[in-house]
C-alpha cells in the first residue's frame, strides 16, 4: 500500500472514532508531500528528522508531528502494512507554552486607529472594513480567530446579539451574547458584505473576502493583524501569544 493511501486510512480510522484529528492530519499529509516519490517502506532517519525538525523554531508541532507518525506506525503494523518509519531515540525537551496577551483597551484603540490609516496598503481581498470587524468581534466576543471566520451568516443573530460557535473543541457548541456596540459594527458589516458574498444562502460566511467573496483564512488574518500592531507600535511579551 502506498503512504498517500495510508495516512488517508489512518485519519479516516481516527474519525471513525470521533476524533477531529484535525492537527494530526496536517501533520501526515506534509509528511506525505516531504517524502515524495521516494521508498515508502525504507524512508531514512535524516529524512524523518528533517520532517520533525522543519525549517523554524521548536515548537510543539514537532512533538504533534512525532505523535502522528508513532500511531500511523502502529497503526501500518497492527493491520500487516508494511511501513517503518525511524523515529529518532530521543525527542526535544517541549517548550514552555506561550503566555496568553491581554491588550488594553488603549492599545485596541491603536490598533483600530491603525487599521483605519492603512486604506491603501491592505491586500484587497481582506478588505479594511472587514479586518476592522473581525477584530472587534474577536475582542468584543472573545473568540479564536478560527471561530470568528467560520461563522456562518445564520450564526450571527443581530436582532438577538447572539453568536452561534458551533463544533468548538470537543465537539461543542455555544452561544456567546455580544454588546450593543459590537452588534452595531456587525449590522452594518452585514450590509456592506451582500455586494461582496457569492450568495444569499444563510449558511455562507459571515466575514467574507471582497474579491473572492469567500471565507477568510486564518493566515491572512493572522498576519494583517501583526501588521497592524507594528503598524501601531502595540508590542507584546516577547513569549505571550496574540
Amino acid at each position: 500500500m502506498k503512504l498517500p493511501v495510508l495516512v488517508e486510512r489512518y485519519i479516516a480510522y481516527k474519525r471513525s472514532l470521533g476524533k477531529k484529528f484535525d492537527t494530526y492530519a496536517r501533520a501526515l499529509r506534509l509528511f506525505v508531500r516531504t517524502i515524495g516519490k521516494s521508498n515508502h517502506r525504507r524512508i531514512s532517519p535524516d529524512k524523518v528528522l528533517a520532517f520533525l525538525n522543519g525549517s523554524g523554531p521548536l515548537t510543539q508541532y514537532w512533538h504533534h508531528k512525532a505523535s502522528a507518525l508513532r500511531g500511523l506506525q502502529r497503526f501500518a503494523r497492527e493491520r500487516g502494512f508494511p511501513f517503518h518509519c525511524p523515529l529518532p531515540a530521543f525527542e526535544p525537551k517541549k517548550p514552555e507554552r506561550m503566555k496568553p496577551y491581554i491588550y488594553a483597551p488603549e492599545e485596541i484603540r491603536r490598533i483600530l486607529a491603525a487599521v483605519a490609516h492603512m486604506r491603501m496598503k491592505l491586500a484587497y481581498e481582506l478588505e479594511p472594513f472587514t479586518l476592522h470587524a473581525v477584530l472587534l468581534t474577536l475582542y468584543g466576543a472573545a473568540l479564536r480567530i478560527g471561530e470568528a471566520i467560520s461563522l456562518t451568516v445564520a450564526d450571527v443573530d443581530l436582532d438577538q446579539r447572539i453568536l452561534t460557535i458551533r463544533d468548538t473543541k470537543f465537539f461543542k457548541t455555544r452561544l456567546v451574547p455580544i454588546g450593543p456596540k459590537l452588534a452595531q459594527v456587525l449590522t452594518a458589516y452585514a450590509v456592506k458584505r451582500k455586494p461582496w458574498a457569492k450568495s444569499s444562502s444563510t449558511t455562507e460566511p459571515f466575514f467574507v473576502g471582497r474579491r473572492s467573496g469567500r471565507r477568510l483564512s486564518h493566515p491572512t488574518v493572522e498576519c494583517w493583524f501583526r501588521r497592524i500592531c507594528n503598524q501601531a507600535g502595540v508590542r507584546r511579551e516577547a513569549d505571550a501569544r496574540y
